[in-house]
């Protein structure tokens, strides 16, 4: 017996026994969600940044509000604080459950 789950109309190998479903978890590298707050000269932007680790969200924050970071000159004005949430699989196991069976 094979399970599959249907993705728009394609059926995609999921997991044949148990215990390779209660892996799923592990197997995935999870994301974690940033709460950025960034402040320069009296100003405070939130933003929410979702990276595998620091080192992306730091990326992430650069690319997208470096402008906001730094002064006509180049020269770092702001500063960067957060706060870190590890976010969850969207595939639980309770789903792999409701597959449907292929013949």
């Amino acid at each position: 017996m094979q399970r599959s789950l249907f993705f728009g109309g394609t059926g995609v190998n999921i997991f044949k026994t148990s215990a390779e479903r209660g892996n799923i978890v592990s197997k995935k590298q999870l994301r974690k969600r940033y709460i950025v707050k960034l402040e320069r000269n009296g100003e405070i932007l939130q933003v929410v940044i979702v990276a595998k680790n620091l080192e992306s969200m730091y990326r992430e924050v650069y690319r997208l509000y470096g402008s906001f970071l730094t002064n006509e000159y180049g020269k770092d004005v702001g500063t960067i604080s957060f706060e870190e949430k590890d976010l969850f699989p969207t595939l639980k196991v309770s789903d792999l459950q409701q597959v449907t069976t292929l013949k």
